[in-house]
């Protein structure tokens, strides 16, 4: 997870070269664009990349937001440990081995001895 976010942090131009203590500027700043309180930094910022600060947090959190959100709560509590104890895996034994080999042979065959 940290990889990814490391990765990502280099991609974006406005971070290359940057210190921790800019970087932290930078969000700094970008939280005062979403409450803004001073008037003058928050509309210096937008002016140097709007593309790149719409751009970095809506990918990031879209992206952990699918990888981490649907599949987890889907597989645990949609029902899939449920149908599992259900019996499915009992259901699923018997059922795929039987008509995978009955129909391959026997229809054929008996069709053709019958005509």
């Amino acid at each position: 997870m940290s990889q990814e976010s490391g990765y990502f942090f280099e991609n974006l131009s406005p971070f290359e070269g940057m210190e921790d203590n800019e970087i932290s500027n930078y969000l700094y700043n970008k939280s005062l664009l979403i409450e803004p309180r001073n008037c003058r930094q928050p509309q210096r910022f937008p002016r140097r990349w709007p593309d790149l600060n719409l751009k970095s947090p809506g990918i990031k959190a879209r992206h952990l937001s699918r990888q981490h959100g649907p599949p987890q709560p889907l597989a645990v509590t949609g029902g899939g440990h449920n149908r599992h104890d259900d019996g499915s895996s009992h259901d699923d034994s018997p059922t795929p081995r039987t008509p995978l080999t009955v129909p391959h042979t026997p229809p054929p065959h008996h069709h053709h001895h019958q005509h």
